[in-house]
């Protein structure tokens, strides 16, 4: 992640630029930024978007019944029957 958060101050230092008046309100910067600030709202639209399938996708494979070790968000086994041990001879 170091070079998304440099990526991100360069952002910021060109933003606090733009943003103080130093930039005719038509110039190319102006308006790559906010054809950026566009694009970054869909990427935050569909990594919702993403993260709401899988928890659903989650809801529906895990059973109710306690049948298949589902674990907690802590990593911790939900169901009493992950103690369980298969050993398989072949």
């Amino acid at each position: 992640m170091p070079v998304l958060e440099s990526a991100i101050k360069a952002l910021r230092q060109v933003e606090s630029i733009v943003g103080a008046g130093r930039e005719p309100a038509k110039s190319p910067i102006r308006i790559e930024i906010d054809l950026l600030r566009r694009d970054l709202g869909r990427i935050v639209a569909l990594a919702r978007q993403a993260a709401l399938h899988y928890q659903v996708r989650a809801q529906l494979l895990s059973p109710d019944d306690g049948s298949v070790s589902n674990y907690t968000p802590a990593g911790t086994p939900a169901s009493p029957l992950a103690d369980r041990v298969v050993v398989l001879h072949g």
